[in-house]
């Protein structure tokens, strides 16, 4: 079967109508980096990731305390877009981009289209080629300490209670 080699614009009504996952749901998010002079990065994963700074700056080679996310005028002014609506191409200025290699895993994401009703869908491949990104592992895995040993267990008087 071949790839779609095409983006397809989707009222954003109409997206929220569609079964898609969370992992399919890209964000864009701005960052830049102070010892490059403020030069900016864009990152985009699944909307329900967050990005793991130190992974994100071991990648990149700097020290983990000069990456910040930008300034949402920053952001604005370099991308032509207000933070929420950033496309993941298309801004104003050419952006190194990373994408996280989870996200390359779905056949199609669906993107902020730079206006609050629209969105984009495309395969992650396609994103890949368009913005000649480096894929990345650089979302943060919450820390094994907050997992639960033991999962509570229903019983038929009611309330949940831990194993024994």
């Amino acid at each position: 079967q071949s790839e779609e080699r095409y983006v397809r614009f989707l009222d954003a009504a109409e997206v929220d109508l569609v079964d898609v996952s969370s992992g399919q749901r890209a964000k864009s998010l701005v960052f830049v980096v102070e010892e490059w002079g403020m030069c900016p990065v864009l990152i985009v994963l699944a909307s329900h990731h967050r990005v793991d700074r130190d992974r994100l700056a071991s990648y990149l080679s700097i020290a983990p305390e000069s990456l910040k996310l930008a300034d949402p005028l920053y952001a604005e002014y370099i991308t032509g877009c207000k933070m929420g609506l950033v496309p993941p191409f298309g801004h104003r200025t050419p952006l190194r981009t990373l994408i996280d290699t989870r996200l390359m895993q779905e056949a199609y994401v669906y993107a902020g289209a730079a206006h609050p009703d629209l969105r984009m869908q495309l395969s992650p491949k396609l994103l890949a080629e368009v913005t000649r990104a480096d894929i990345r592992d650089v979302i943060r895995r919450p820390p094994s300490s907050s997992v639960p040993h033991s999962v509570p267990q229903a019983t038929d008087s009611g309330p949940y209670r831990s194993p024994p």
